[in-house]
């Protein structure tokens, strides 16, 4: 199985942030038996990402993103993946849920920028993460959408509970998988 990492964020193509996230994967897919075959950063701009998910689904068998799904005007991955399969982002009401839990549970009233963080690909199934926002996965024009966002150091959590289940399914088909991280 091939596979092909795409890091998203102009944070790391200044060099203000080392990609420590993608070498880890790599590590991370040689022990399950998915050979990486591309890596590739991409800046914060949904044209140029839109293009780098298209031209992976069309060369590897798993394709996984790293960052671009916070909160901020620049957190352009869901909007990139929706873009590149033709599949509206949906709000997906027990993301939302959790989502105001959390920062009910801080005394703090959700910004409407951090709803953003529960918009999914269209046909997304809801999974619980260990890390917010929660984890989804969606089969979207032969692709697969797991998500599992995080901050080290349970950004390798993450990828272990979502992503090996996505890159071991042995669907035969493209797959894609997104998580965001600092590295």
């Amino acid at each position: 199985m091939k596979s092909e990492i795409i890091s998203v964020g102009t944070e790391l193509l200044l060099g203000e942030i080392v990609d420590t996230n993608a070498a880890y994967l790599s590590q991370r897919m040689a022990e399950i038996g998915v050979d990486v075959h591309q890596r590739q950063t991409v800046g914060d701009n949904l044209q140029r990402l839109t293009a780098a998910i298209e031209t992976a689904l069309g060369r590897a068998d798993v394709v996984i993103l790293i960052g671009g799904l916070g909160p901020t005007d620049d957190d352009l991955t869901r909007e990139a993946i929706s873009a590149a399969t033709g599949r509206p982002l949906v709000r997906v009401p027990a993301s939302e849920q959790r989502l105001r839990e959390f920062f009910a549970a801080r005394n703090r009233v959700v910004a409407e920028s951090n709803l953003k963080q529960c918009d999914v690909p269209s046909g997304t199934i809801w999974r619980t993460s260990v890390a917010r926002p929660p984890g989804c996965s969606s089969n979207t024009r032969a692709s697969s959408f797991p998500r599992s966002p995080a901050r080290p150091p349970s950004f390798g959590r993450c990828f272990s509970a979502a992503s090996c289940q996505c890159c071991g399914s042995g669907w035969g088909r493209p797959t894609c998988c997104t998580h965001v991280a600092s590295s």
